[in-house]
């Protein structure tokens, strides 16, 4: 829509055709979408502007307001007045007349008010009331499996509206969200897993786009032009990248925001949260629709979108709000596919956020119920995470029960049973437990479930006969290589790889469990190595820990691994997985010394994590550096001082609160 002048008036470029040659009105019984707005070189779509010019500025469209916009008459001949250029309204039926002048522009004669404009404000507040019914009737779309297509037929398409002009009703709003579709198709869900193939579950099937509702459609839109907004400045290398440490004083930590970017998508990117927003408040103000499927999963992925565009962003909310929904529904064991209710992939999110929240607080600020309530999930694994093939915190069943009962045992310990041998016998077990993780079958494993893309492909059943067992095993091995063909980099390189990442999460794990479970509690690990348990698993396990210094030695496996990780980045193209070693590098990052031994792992922890934001397109990685910037400088002053510092200390940040994992 055009933009109008300050007295309410538009003068038109005139060409040679006339107003005759204009589109029709359209009938009394059909409902305008906007205001009349014909020009000569304006093609009005009836719904939308064509010329963008308000959108591009972030002001709100006048052709769509209450009040109906009066266009000059464009066959109106200029002829000289009195007054100083003064627009009058010609009332139909009467006739204008005009006193000529000698010089001074001609007055500017109006547009008959259309009788439809009349009634624009009706008009528009019952087509806004007509989507919030349509998206109050619509339900949680969820396209990630054949159960859930199949409900596809019960769901309230929406309705189109037949256009007087060329261009459709909604075109631009229709052709904005089916280009983020593919955009989030092509750069998005390809970095949510460890390998993109057919089978990716994040995928959006676009031939049911129709069927999402409009604040499932906002948060796409906002999450697609926030990846862009960061890739495109990742690109440029406009982000400020610091590193080092600042002495004996304290460095205060520095939030990078999405306002500070200069770039035109930052307006369209806060309207459509904005949108989100609203409708979610409305929502949850229906006792109906406030504990359903769809509130649920507007809100997680409303959390990541938070996270998206910043670590220290109002996450805390969002998850608080989604413990209250899942605690009201029953538990998480009620809303797993097997119970009835299709989520998709917003529960392993939400449960991976109820998780790993906890790595990120302090221990005397663990809430007792929410810590307890984690040890639900363990059983659940295999079915809610599935090893982590189809999540962006690609790490092992075992590995993430491991964090969970790390996390149990850390609330523990601010209790009067902190110096219980109970609590030496858990610690003790956790840390087998990570020692006998396997990395190598855990790669292969999931590469080889991952590289089976069609689901028919099964391993053969025991009950089958060697011959068909053997006929299968063909088919799979040939399916695999021509898989692994059709991939940029060998199977050999896709497996060292993987097998690399999963060393990196086995080492952070186990940085974690001693720090937390054994040097912040003035406990000695080594004499953990003393059992004949400890021994077996270190001779059989590929990780090399020195008895003497078992801390120095994982913290330099991380290092290696991760080091390894991203010396395959120019060369594995699309297929790279290291794009996923987020928190192996955080976590590598608490652990280090900040002193000048130390100093060049430093810069390349900060380097990674800055090449993360373009990978992720995500503000977090840049906001992991923002933190460690201050746990060197606070480990700094603690070390001279002859103090250690501990796990709660460095997460210490008053009135902050961010996580570091995708």
């Amino acid at each position: 829509m055009p933009e109008s002048s300050s007295q309410g008036t538009v003068t038109p470029q005139l060409r040679d055709s006339s107003a005759s040659n204009l589109p029709e009105k359209s009938s009394k019984s059909k409902q305008a979408s906007c205001h009349t707005c014909r020009r000569q070189r304006l093609r009005c779509d009836a719904a939308k502007p064509s010329c963008q010019k308000c959108l591009a500025r972030g002001v709100e469209c006048l052709g769509y307001g209450a009040q109906a916009i009066l266009w000059v008459q464009p066959n109106a001949p200029g002829k000289p007045g009195n007054s100083a250029g003064a627009a009058t309204l010609v009332e139909p039926g009467q006739q204008r007349t005009a006193k000529g002048r000698k010089k001074g522009r001609p007055k500017l004669v109006l547009m008959p008010k259309v009788q439809n404009e009349s009634n624009g404000s009706n008009q528009v507040s019952s087509r806004s009331q007509s989507q919030s019914q349509l998206h109050r009737d619509a339900k949680w779309v969820v396209v990630n499996n054949e159960e859930a297509r199949d409900r596809m037929r019960s769901l309230v398409k929406r309705k189109q509206t037949v256009s007087s002009g060329l261009t459709p009703v909604g075109y631009y709003n229709d052709s904005l969200a089916l280009s983020m579709l593919e955009y989030m198709n092509q750069y998005i869900v390809t970095d949510m897993v460890l390998l993109d193939t057919g089978t990716n579950p994040h995928r959006i099937p676009l031939q049911y786009w129709r069927y999402f509702p409009d604040v499932a459609m906002d948060m796409i839109i906002s999450c697609c032009l926030t990846h862009q907004v960061i890739r495109c400045h990742a690109t440029q290398d406009s982000f400020p990248l610091t590193f080092g440490n600042a002495g004996n004083k304290l460095v205060p930590i520095t939030k990078h925001r999405m306002a500070s970017f200069q770039n035109p998508s930052i307006s369209n990117i806060f309207k459509h949260q904005q949108r989100t927003l609203k409708q979610l408040g409305e929502d949850l103000n229906d006792k109906e629709l406030r504990y359903s499927d769809a509130i649920l999963g507007t809100i997680i992925t409303l959390m990541r979108v938070e996270i998206q565009q910043s670590a220290f962003g109002a996450w805390p909310t969002h998850l608080h709000a989604a413990r209250t929904i899942v605690a009201d529904r029953g538990g998480f064991r009620k809303l797993l596919p097997d119970e009835g209710a299709l989520m998709g992939e917003a529960l392993t999110t939400y449960m991976l956020m109820d998780i790993l929240s906890a790595i990120f607080t302090p221990g005397t600020m663990l809430n007792p119920h929410d810590t307890v309530s984690q040890l639900e999930y363990i059983p659940l694994l295999d079915v809610s995470y599935k090893n982590g093939s189809n999540s962006d915190f690609p790490c092992a069943n075992q590995l993430l029960e491991c964090i969970i009962r790390i996390n149990h045992a850390r609330l523990l310990a601010q209790s009067f049973m902190g110096d219980s041998p109970d609590i030496d016998m858990t610690a003790a077990q956790i840390f087998f437990r990570i020692v006998s993780f396997d990395p190598a079958f855990w790669s292969r494993t999931q590469l080889r479930e991952l590289l089976l893309s069609p689901p028919s492909l099964k391993l053969p059943s025991e009950a089958s006969s060697s011959s068909s067992s053997s006929s299968s095993s063909r088919d799979e091995e040939s399916t695999l290589r021509t898989a692994a063909d059709a991939l940029p980099i060998t199977h050999a390189t896709l497996h060292s790889m993987a097998e690399d990442l999963a060393i990196a999460f086995q080492c952070a794990i186990m940085l974690y469990c001693i720090r937390t479970l054994y040097l912040d509690c003035g406990k000695s690990i080594s004499d953990v190595f003393a059992s004949p348990l400890a021994a077996a698993l270190l001779s059989q396990g590929k990780l090399v820990i020195d008895v003497e210094n078992p801390h120095q030695s994982v913290l330099d496996g991380l290092l290696g691994a991760l080091h390894r990780l991203w010396a395959t980045e120019k060369s594995s193209g699309s297929a790279w997985i290291g794009k996923l070693s987020f928190w192996p590098l955080w976590v590598a990052g608490m652990e280090m010394d900040p002193g000048a031994k130390m100093a060049h792992e430093r810069v390349f922890v900060c380097a990674s994590l800055h090449r993360l934001c373009y990978y992720l397109g995500a503000m977090g990685p840049l906001d992991a550096v923002s933190a460690l910037q201050v746990v060197w400088a606070r480990t700094a002053v603690q070390n001279g001082e002859g103090q250690q510092a501990t796990w709660d200390t460095r997460l210490v940040m008053p009135g902050i609160r961010g996580v570091f994992f995708f």
